[in-house]
């Protein structure tokens, strides 16, 4: 990735009722934050790039929410997250 020295893919599952999400190399990403950054009803990204304390960059790729069917026992909401953490 141009302007960068490391580049890195991730993919995190987040469940709803997990409060934050450490699983960026160290950096704490808030799950409001990202759910903050997309629009689950057009299937699109308000904005990809998400600015990280460490000064790293977090650009999303894909962001995508799946509930589960509470008639079949399955009551959650899941989000799976892939995304290029970016080292400046």
């Amino acid at each position: 990735m141009e302007g960068f020295r490391h580049a890195k893919l991730l993919y995190l599952r987040i469940d709803e009722d997990s409060e934050w999400c450490a699983d960026a190399d160290g950096d704490t990403i808030q799950i409001d934050t990202l759910l903050m950054l997309a629009d689950f009803e057009s299937g699109t990204l308000s904005d990809s790039d998400l600015l990280l304390p460490s000064g790293r960059t977090l650009r999303i790729n894909y962001l995508d929410r799946t509930e589960g069917n509470p008639a079949e026992g399955e009551d959650y909401i899941r989000y799976t997250l892939s995304a290029w953490l970016l080292t400046p």
